[in-house]
């Protein structure tokens, strides 16, 4: 028999799920970044194009306020602690400009020089396109695009 009243037992579950319902609680994040596969070597390639040192592509940089970085420092990370904050900066930002459910994720992400993160979740895909969040060295939203 338990010793926390029954009335009281419904009052908490109650609670948790008005929580949960309307977003006071967030989902965990992920763990762990994904297993680096086509989708973040694809990142990666578009992230060179326009951000690396020797591209013509200086409005693009310009419009989505990002920097110009040598192509060296564009680079696939796999730190798991780093993935989970990332994973829940991509997940808050995505619920808050496309109205996505808050879910646990597990993500791509490319550091991009010494400035800060892109950010993708393979499962957002549409069709060719695949959602990015840009954040800085803080997970700070910056921009974001699809690519």
């Amino acid at each position: 028999m338990s010793l926390v009243p029954m009335k009281l037992r419904i009052s908490l579950r109650t609670i948790a799920f008005a929580a949960a319902l309307f977003g006071l609680a967030r989902p965990s994040a992920a763990q762990a970044c994904r297993t680096p596969d086509k989708y973040s070597s694809h990142l990666r390639a578009q992230l060179v194009t326009f951000m690396g040192s020797n591209d013509p592509w200086p409005q693009v940089r310009t419009g989505f306020s990002v920097p110009q970085v040598p192509i060296g420092e564009i680079t696939i990370v796999s730190d798991s602690s780093l993935c989970a904050t990332a994973a829940d900066t991509y997940n808050r930002q995505m619920h808050r400009l496309y109205g996505t459910p808050l879910v646990s994720r597990t993500v791509d992400v490319v550091r991009v020089g010494s400035g800060g993160y892109a950010i993708t979740d393979a499962t957002e895909i549409a069709g060719e396109w695949l959602p990015v969040i840009f954040v800085d060295t803080t997970f700070v939203y910056v921009s974001n695009w699809s690519g």
